[in-house]
């Protein structure tokens, strides 16, 4: 039998915000709607304050929750806490130069801030303890993600990214980068997340990786349409969609709620994975696959589906990597 063993017990159950613990969500849910619909100058105010105080309250809620667990979950949960507090900061630092300054750029220095806070969410989630078994295992789950994370998000790159930065090649090229990666990072993350949410540990259908998984689609939302209006522009011409941010730190937030109810250890008879479980991290790669070959023969020369064919080969090989741990 195969077992979780990580949090043997589940964390002992933490109190919540008092007598109303979902107030937070709900007064952040009403934010979101109500800069969606408000006057630019009050969105302008309302949403960065939204989103910072969602962010900040989702982080203080997941470390503070994390404490209940123990070992590497403790530490696991606690980077993803960190992450959107490192995020929260990121948003006071933009709002204090646009007071400062008069305005700030969509996208540029302080953008290393709230990549920071990507990759430590990110490192989080794929330090989660999956099985309690051996290393190859959890190498097998990261690389699974892996493969399907990096495979949907060359497709996504080729299909929509890639169009859009030729549409804005009059920003520089910087701007154009940096405000690419963030839906990249959010497809990685996602994909990940979702992925350690199917396998079969006491984490497969967690409804706070679930809940996680919604706010990150969200916050992809939000990312992709702020990377179209605002490369090349100032912070308050981008008009950042702040509804959908806010929506989505109150999707984290309630996650962090949820974190005090850690799943039971599950046992699983010793058997393969379901064969749809097999091949899901795959089908993002096949896909990319049939793009490749339909741009190397359309278009060979052309130095982006270079690119696009050194990913596939990339990918293969981890292909190969991951059937090696297998062994």
């Amino acid at each position: 039998m195969e077992t979780d063993s990580d949090s043997p017990g589940g964390p002992q159950r933490i109190d919540g915000l008092g007598a109303h613990p979902w107030a937070p969500v709900l007064v952040l849910v009403a934010v979101a709607l109500l800069s969606s619909v408000a006057q630019d100058a009050v969105a302008d105010i309302l949403g960065p304050f939204g989103v910072m105080v969602g962010q900040a309250m989702a982080g203080w809620l997941i470390v503070r929750n994390a404490s209940a667990f123990r070992g590497r979950e403790r530490v696991s949960w606690r980077l993803v806490g960190g992450g959107f507090l490192v995020a929260a900061a990121g948003v006071l630092v933009v709002a204090t130069l646009g007071i400062m300054n008069g305005s700030a750029p969509a996208f540029g220095p302080t953008d290393l801030i709230f990549v920071l806070g990507y990759l430590m969410i990110l490192s989080g989630f794929a330090t989660l303890p999956h099985l309690a078994s051996n290393t190859a295992q959890r190498s097998r789950v990261f690389l699974d993600g892996l493969i399907g994370a990096v495979s949907l998000a060359a497709v996504l790159w080729t299909l929509f990214l890639a169009e859009l930065l030729q549409q804005l090649e009059g920003a520089p090229f910087w701007e154009r980068l940096i405000a690419s990666i963030y839906p990249i990072l959010d497809i990685v993350m996602l994909v990940m997340l979702l992925w350690v949410a199917v396998r079969r540990s006491s984490y497969r259908f967690d409804p706070r990786l679930l809940t996680f998984g919604f706010a990150l689609a969200v916050q992809a939302a939000a990312d992709i349409t702020f990377f179209v209006n605002g490369v090349g522009q100032t912070f308050e011409q981008a008009s950042p969609a702040y509804g959908l941010y806010i929506m989505a730190a109150a999707g984290f937030t309630a996650a962090g709620l949820l974190l005090r109810n850690s799943p039971k250890p599950r046992e699983y008879a010793d058997r393969g994975q379901p064969l749809w479980a097999i091949l899901a991290p795959y089908s993002a790669m096949i896909a990319l696959i049939v793009l490749v070959a339909y741009t190397q023969v359309t278009n060979p020369g052309e130095l982006e589906n270079q690119g696009l064919l050194a990913i596939a080969t990339v990918l293969v090989a981890l292909v190969i990597l991951r059937q090696g741990v297998e062994i």
